[in-house]
């Protein structure tokens, strides 16, 4: 049976390894620029670098993020048809009227906003530039994915990230750090997405089109993920607007950084896993194949090759922030188990609930996070400026978890695409390893000074991936 499994395994591991580069350098670029901007930047402009980077978030989410999201999972259907041309243009009207309409409210709205979160009216602009580039970066991502461009892939994020630090640092010699970061994080954009076009040569002919029937179907399965996906936003990011709403500046830096931090290091990984498996499982489903062995498969292998690392994370955490941040930032060891954690859960949340990308049941997704989005914002107005960072981490972490088990206990008769009792099996194995590796590596190092204490970490992935190899039959099975 396991070699039966085996076959999956190998196939997402090839998948992955196809973009594996791109990942590692976005981790070696972040644990550069990371402590940085900890270093030289006050804790007041990173709070402002925050609500810049998460308004940048929320806005791509309302705007191109579905767009992008429909792009790949229609892709597939509408080759087939013969339809791309039809298809695209739809996708490029919708693009271009959806980013008019936020301007429009930007320019509304931009005022109070920035009275509101401490944010300089000049740097509310350009986010609100930013996006489009941004916007346009994240569809042509998505079609490198559907035709396999990945060393077109891989080099964009190379020279997106070389050519970001390398503006940066001359701008910052013209004017102050923030306006250099986000002109410096716009040119870079805009030059890799030029890049992009002409390399990838989709050969479609593309104008302006608004064709009713592919517009019905792109709405039908993407606007439940525009209130999807800003509840989620709302759960993961709203604490860092409450902080600088109240005027706790360095609370806000702490919980970005933090945040930063603990995507920099698993998240790429987390983010590549998905990015490499949704079009194989998409393909699956719509040539009619048995999906369920692979998604579990899926699963347990996103489980044994992340777990570990999220581990020595939490585990570990006061090391991770006395190694990359300031004494001032000492208070993110608080938080970020929490944040690591929910960073984790939250793409794990994703593959669960791809179940209802395949069936276009998305709103069922979107009414679920709503309410949860609901219960999180009240207890982060509520508790945070009682509680601070200990309160933002907690809210954080307990909505994902509601979100999680809810979505679990829902499913649909027409399809069986999960293993559950496999699925829990496999984390249970990992959890008990990940404790044992940790009693083993604390004894051994008990008397290891201060400045060697990140060996530590080192020693435990190596023990924790070291037992998991052995017993990698009983795991995955």
């Amino acid at each position: 049976m396991y070699e039966v499994y085996r076959k999956n395994y190998v196939l997402i591991l090839k998948k992955l390894s196809d973009y594996i580069l791109s990942r590692i350098l976005i981790i070696v670029n972040s644990i550069i620029i990371i402590p940085f901007f900890a270093h030289i930047m006050s804790a007041n402009e990173i709070s402002v670098y925050q609500i810049a980077v998460e308004t940048l978030n929320l806005s791509c989410t309302c705007s191109f993020d579905w767009i992008s999201k429909a792009a790949l999972r229609f892709y597939t259907k509408y080759k087939l048809e013969r339809r791309l041309d039809d298809f695209f243009s739809v996708l490029l009207t919708v693009g271009i009227i959806v980013y008019l309409l936020l301007f429009i409210l930007s320019l509304i709205f931009n005022t109070k906003f920035c009275k509101m979160f401490s944010m300089p009216p000049d740097l509310f602009f350009i986010t609100i530039f930013l996006l489009i580039p941004c916007g346009i970066r994240q569809f042509l991502y998505q079609i490198l994915r559907v035709v396999n461009k990945n060393n077109l892939y891989n080099f964009s994020i190379f020279f997106y990230q070389l050519s970001l630090i390398l503006l940066f640092l001359t701008l910052i010699n013209f004017t102050d750090k923030l306006t250099a970061v986000l002109i410096a994080m716009t040119v870079s954009m805009m030059l890799i997405d030029v890049f992009i076009i002409n390399q990838i040569r989709l050969n479609c002919k593309i104008s302006l089109s608004l064709d009713k029937s592919i517009i019905r179907e792109i709405l039908q399965y993407s606007l439940p993920l525009v209130v999807t996906n800003t509840a989620i936003w709302t759960i993961l990011n709203i604490n860092k607007f409450v902080f600088q709403n109240h005027g706790m500046f360095l609370q806000t830096a702490v919980a970005g950084m933090s945040w930063m931090l603990g995507n920099s290091i698993i998240k790429p990984f987390l983010t590549l896993f998905l990015f490499s498996v949704f079009p194989l499982i998409i393909s699956r489903y719509e040539l009619k194949k048995d999906i369920k062995p692979f998604f579990t498969n899926t699963i347990q292998l996103y489980c044994v090759l992340f777990i570990p690392v999220l581990s020595a994370l939490c585990f570990y955490a006061k090391i991770w922030v006395d190694t990359f941040f300031p004494e001032s930032f000492s208070s993110a060891a608080v938080v970020l188990p929490f944040f690591v954690i929910t960073v984790f859960l939250h793409e794990f949340m994703k593959l669960i609930n791809i179940k209802y990308h395949l069936k276009n049941k998305t709103y069922i997704e979107m009414f679920i996070t709503l309410i949860v989005c609901l219960f999180s914002f009240a207890a982060d107005i509520l508790l945070i400026p009682a509680f601070g960072l200990a309160a933002a981490g907690a809210v954080m972490l307990v909505s994902v978890l509601i979100l999680i088990i809810t979505s679990t206990f829902i499913n649909f008769k027409s399809l069986n695409y999960i293993d559950l009792k496999k699925v829990v099996k496999t984390i249970c194995a990992l959890i008990g390893l990940g404790l044992l590796s940790l009693a083993i590596v604390n004894s051994l190092t008990y008397k290891l000074c201060e400045h060697l204490s990140f060996i530590k970490i080192l020693l435990f992935i190596c023990v924790n991936y070291s037992f998991i190899w052995s017993g990698r039959k009983f795991i995955l099975c």
